[in-house]
């Protein structure tokens, strides 16, 4: 994949997605460990970052936009994650936890990663 790290104007996870559609991308999904060790990799020093994990459409039920492989196959959630029930329901790389998988709510603003 090719990466578009955006990483000087945070915005919510919507606006996110719309401007990677925009730049004809997807916000980053990780499909593999070695994909997730490579971005967590380049992360370091890095703000919070969107990724386009989400439970919007079903809560609990976690996909990747965009995509149709299985986010049950890359475990990559921190430690007690996700946490929020209904009220955090978009994915971040997290950077307080190693960049591992956070949920946390739509409207918080974040950089994200384009695919």
């Amino acid at each position: 994949s090719c990466y578009s790290f955006e990483t000087s104007n945070p915005t919510t996870w919507q606006e996110a997605k719309q401007a990677c559609l925009e730049k004809g991308g997807r916000l980053v999904v990780m499909e593999t460990d070695e994909e997730f060790d490579f971005i967590a990799e380049i992360l370091r020093g890095n703000e919070d970052v969107w990724t386009g994990a989400n439970d919007i459409a079903e809560e609990g039920n976690w996909i990747w936009e965009g995509s149709d492989h299985q986010f049950e196959d890359l475990n990559r959630w921190g430690r007690g994650e996700p946490s929020g029930r209904t009220i955090e329901n978009c994915g971040e790389m997290y950077k307080d936890i190693d960049f591992a998988l956070n949920d946390i709510r739509c409207n918080a603003v974040n950089d994200y990663i384009c695919e």
